[in-house]
């Protein structure tokens, strides 16, 4: 990204009261284990790997399911 990279963009997401509960999913080319450590640091809920210009289902699986826990937490008024 030229200005922010993800890790910046979500140390702005989690220092902010109103998005803090947004579940990060961070999707890189990069593999490398310190890559995915600073992924974690930033509390994101999974890192998935690009693979061959594609997503993999599971990537998929990750964004359905952490989006369905947020609505879950709003219907019940666990999140404002």
């Amino acid at each position: 990204m030229p200005i922010l990279d993800g890790f910046d963009v979500a140390k702005q997401v989690r220092a902010n009261e109103t998005t803090r509960h947004i579940p990060i999913i961070f999707v890189s080319a990069q593999d490398d284990s310190e890559t995915m450590r600073e992924g974690f640091k930033q509390h994101a809920m999974d890192y998935n790997r690009l693979t061959q210009n594609y997503l993999s289902p599971t990537t998929f699986f990750d964004v359905y399911s952490q989006s369905s826990l947020v609505f879950i937490q709003f219907s019940m008024n666990i999140l404002t």
